[in-house]
């Protein structure tokens, strides 16, 4: 039997023996239902349409196909306000535009049916194979990006908490920055809006995989309503090379201040 996506009883034992708890609590953080999304989404082309669907949320990206080039290599880049919700939504409306998009994902995520080949998993939960894990990822996203696919990427990891008067994305991994400056392919910059309530960005501090048991309840929260972003001027990733590795960031931030 395959491991279930977010299974409290196996990240903390202790539930195995209270499974009333078990299943109070996984259905208060939104796994149950994100679970039910997926298995109903599995097998459609673009299953995270479907899970949009599901959830009744709406997505504003306006010109994002503007952006993205029709073919060639891309990477489309974003902070992660929202968890869930926003790389579900990037995700639907890239591989609308772009069937070869696959997405840098959280390891645990692979766990939901109908995704294992439209995501590459990294680990956050500090296991002592995630290194390996992780670089055999990163080497599959090079090579898809080098033969002309497209990739999306969340450089932060992390979902986004309240920090200086505002929602703001953890430190990024500077390794994933440093790849896309070695790639020769076009940059999509995309700024989300809002973010997830703040004793979810409290609770969010506590472990890797607190984060990650959150991820389904974000998707809840968002439901019946739109999640909007603003895509900036697609550049190619040679610019990169000029500036140093804040840069990036700085630039998709700085798409903030236009508003929405």
């Amino acid at each position: 039997m395959s491991e279930k996506f977010a299974d409290l009883t196996v990240h903390a034992p202790w539930f195995k023996d209270h499974p009333a708890l078990t299943n109070l609590v996984e259905g208060f953080l939104g796994i149950v239902m994100a679970r039910s999304y997926f298995s109903n989404a599995a097998g459609k082309k673009n299953p995270f349409v479907s899970v949009i669907e599901q959830a009744e949320m709406s997505v504003r990206l306006e010109g994002l196909e503007k952006q993205i080039p029709k073919e060639g290599s891309c990477v489309v880049t974003a902070n992660h306000s929202h968890g869930g919700p926003d790389a579900i939504a990037l995700s639907a409306k890239c591989l609308e535009l772009r069937p070869d998009t696959i997405v840098l994902a959280n390891a645990e995520l692979m766990k939901l049916p109908g995704v294992d080949e439209l995501f590459l998993p990294v680990s956050i939960l500090q296991e002592e194979s995630a290194a390996a894990e992780n670089s055999k990822s990163l080497r599959t996203m090079l090579k898809h990006v080098r033969y002309g696919g497209c990739v999306v990427v969340f450089p932060a990891g992390r979902v986004a908490y309240w920090q200086d008067g505002q929602i703001q994305d953890p430190p990024w991994n500077d390794h994933i920055v440093s790849l896309i400056q070695r790639m020769k392919a076009t940059v999509v910059p995309v700024w989300f809006f809002g973010g997830t309530p703040a004793w979810m960005q409290i609770c969010s501090k506590l472990s890797g995989f607190v984060r990650t048991a959150l991820i389904p309840r974000g998707l809840r929260e968002m439901k019946g309503k739109e999640i909007v972003g603003r895509v900036g001027e697609a550049f190619p990733s040679e610019r990169l090379k000029a500036h140093d590795k804040g840069w990036l960031r700085k630039h998709l931030e700085s798409l903030r201040e236009l508003g929405n």
